[in-house]
């Protein structure tokens, strides 16, 4: 897209994914601001996006990624992927609208901003309008669909799955976002009618866009923030292989848990050492800048299904286990997710000559509550050179005892009385897999990957020297400067991340706004 002629915005927001989308279409809203909004990835008007992203029945990991790699335990390099693209993740994703547990928050610090449950419910409700339950915990007029598939109406996969767990011991849950609940029932997803993906620039950026005071600028990269002294005072972009300078009075960052901290590194951010080795001038020392990666981690059972088993034409993921592990975590610290359908080729390649069919099911044992951390570095200056990430999903002794148990679940499940009649085969596990702990640590240790979920890297804290933003999510030792995404969040949430940054989105644009009204983050030209 051609840079934008105007050189001066009252606000510029990088990154238009869950968080940034909402916080950008609700700031100009919500005031007369001038608002530009950053993305490095395309953007699609809803009439016009792809096939892929417009499905929603399915993720469409690969199509618009920024191509990260992460090293993992073992040195193992890991795929993570990231939407780069207007909607960001939200555009990509399995459509999960799920929710943070209350407790979540607890050491979310309290300030000029105050992140208690009680707070942060009045942001969740105002971003859904929920077609199932209408309790005060659920919103009615918000611009994103909530449902769930009623059970009558799922696979036969799933309904025998919901059906294993509660023989297993689990209770049955009717709405997952009702706090407290903990068993097995429908996923709450932000899908259409149709089945059609719902992400933040569809529910939030379409309604805004013919506003005068909102901009979008697509495939742009941001390469660093502008600063006089301390005073965040605009960004540099680069567009159409030339690089242009922006001036702004206020800069939030939102471009991710992996991009945000690579930007504050490259506009001298972060740990001092690091960035005079890059020849990086120092704005604000901040060790944090990087660091306390954390991401749910997730350990796939794949199942070769049987004849008729697979239903492509239903959403990927309609039940989900939450549970509480064994004297390891705090309540719903694990899940068990069943994905009806996975494409062999692209989720799975190393197996696929074992499948007869082009796809297969999975149970995948997730944890939510992870104590293992990582880092995100710089490796050089140059914007286009991607960030070095580091996380051993399994350095916590935790993390891995978790995961053991949660994968013996999930194949405990598989051999349900019911759910045989849907498997073929496991593929890449047979009994000896599970014959002991050694032996189902190494399926682990060898299958272990990203649940998509990466945050903490710009954590809030009530000190400069543990975190990078405070209560208000702005950025200590600066002005005028702020991050909103997924790397505030100082400990995973029990939760797909993707409503929890849509939720911070909207609690930022209400900040900068000056305003806590209650109606709709949908607010018609």
């Amino acid at each position: 897209m051609t840079p934008s002629r105007q050189t001066h915005y009252d606000h510029v927001v990088v990154g238009a994914g869950s968080s940034g989308a909402v916080l950008a279409a609700r700031l100009a809203c919500l005031t007369d601001r001038s608002v530009l909004l950053v993305e490095a990835g395309p953007d699609y008007h809803a009439r016009s996006l792809p096939p892929e992203l417009r499905n929603g029945r399915t993720p469409a990991l690969g199509s618009h990624d920024w191509g990260y790699t992460l090293r993992g335990p073992g040195d193992r390099n890991l795929w993570l992927p990231r939407g780069k693209i207007v909607g960001g993740c939200s555009a990509i994703n399995t459509c999960i609208a799920l929710r943070p547990e209350p407790g979540d928050f607890d050491d979310w610090p309290s300030g000029a901003q105050t992140w208690s449950w009680d707070h942060v419910l009045d942001a969740f409700t105002a971003i859904e309008t929920d077609a199932d339950h209408v309790e005060y915990h659920h919103g009615r007029s918000g611009a994103l669909p909530v449902a769930r598939t009623p059970v009558e109406q799922m696979t036969s996969l799933s309904r025998s799955f919901l059906s294993a767990c509660v023989r297993a011991g689990h209770d049955r849950v009717d709405d997952h976002n009702e706090p407290g609940t903990s068993g097995v029932g429908a996923l709450p997803l932000n899908l259409g009618a149709s089945l059609e993906r719902v992400s933040a620039a569809t529910a939030f950026l379409e309604p805004a866009r013919l506003r005068p005071n909102l901009t979008i600028m697509a495939q742009a990269t941001v390469d660093s923030l502008l600063f006089a002294g301390d005073r965040v005072v605009g960004v540099q972009i680069i567009a159409e292989g030339r690089a242009h300078r922006i001036g702004a009075d206020e800069v939030t960052v939102a471009a991710g848990a992996v991009g945000t901290p690579a930007v504050l590194l490259r506009s001298g951010i972060g740990p001092a050492a690091d960035l005079r080795a890059l020849g990086i001038d120092v704005v604000a020392d901040l060790p944090a800048v990087g660091a306390n990666l954390a991401d749910h981690s997730q350990v796939p059972l794949l199942c070769a299904p049987a004849s008729g088993a697979v239903d492509t034409s239903a959403p990927c993921a309609e039940a989900v286990l939450r549970y509480t592990s064994d004297g390891w975590g705090p309540t719903n610290d694990m899940q068990l997710c069943l994905l009806n359908h996975v494409e062999m080729s692209a989720y799975a390649p190393h197996l696929a000559h074992l499948c007869e069919s082009s796809h297969a099911f999975v149970i995948t044992a997730n944890l939510m509550r992870p104590d293992s951390r990582g880092t995100v570095r710089l490796t050089s200056r140059d914007p286009v050179r991607p960030p070095e990430i580091r996380l051993d999903y399994l350095a916590a002794a935790s993390d891995r005892i978790r995961l053991r148990e949660g994968l013996r679940l999930a194949h405990r499940i598989a051999a349900d009385e019911e759910m045989r009649g849907h498997v073929q085969r496991v593929l890449g596990a047979d009994e000896l897999t599970f014959a002991d702990d050694a032996s189902v640590d190494r399926y682990v240790a060898h299958q272990v990957q990203t649940a998509h979920h990466p945050t903490g890297t710009a954590a809030m804290s009530a000190d400069p020297g543990s975190g990078v933003v405070d209560s208000a999510c702005r950025v200590f030792g600066t002005e005028g400067l702020r991050v909103a995404d997924a790397s505030i969040i100082p400990s995973s949430v029990r939760a797909n991340t993707n409503l929890t940054c849509m939720m911070i989105g909207e609690r930022v644009a209400r900040l900068l706004a000056g305003t806590a009204r209650m109606e709709s983050v949908v607010e018609r030209v």
